[in-house]
């Protein structure tokens, strides 16, 4: 009873910062049906429907963009050591970066974590500027340094 009282808290928390609902129910098991009514009654309009992106690379359509993911990213690796699947760490790193750096849609940082976590992307360190970010040699945007625009060596 009380593991099922915590998802819902949970799911209560990620659909207030708009997560897809596809996603609330991978993270919590809770039905569908059920995450759409509790949209419905936090946000008074129907949660946006459908297909999900494939990857993070899809969040990003300039450097600012692959910046601001790389350095959620590197708020939650602070934070948790490693990218973790928990909901709960999605949320505290969410929340972190909004109160340090700003606003960060949190459909984003769901799959910029998924993906540094699978490794469909690195998350390398700049040998340039020092800073971390998300690289992927087949992406223009995060083949090279977001920050200073530094060619990885290798």
């Amino acid at each position: 009873m009380l593991e099922q009282i915590a998802s819902w808290v949970v799911a209560k928390d990620l659909i207030e910062a708009k997560l897809r609902l596809t996603i609330v129910h991978s993270l919590t098991g809770l039905s569908i049906p059920q995450l759409r009514n509790l949209w419905r009654d936090i946000h008074h309009d129907i949660p946006r429907k459908g297909k999900l992106p494939e990857s993070s690379l899809s969040f990003m359509s300039n450097r600012t963009e692959a910046a601001t993911l790389s350095a959620f990213v590197g708020v939650h690796l602070q934070l948790f050591g490693e990218p973790s699947s928990k909901p709960e760490h999605l949320l505290q790193s969410w929340r972190a970066h909004r109160e340090i750096l700003g606003e960060l849609d949190i459909n984003a940082a769901y799959f910029a974590l998924r993906d540094v976590r699978t490794q469909i992307v690195n998350f390398i360190r700049c040998g340039g500027c020092e800073g971390q970010y998300i690289h992927d040699a087949g992406s223009y945007l995060t083949s090279r340094c977001p920050h200073c625009g530094t060619n990885p060596i290798g």
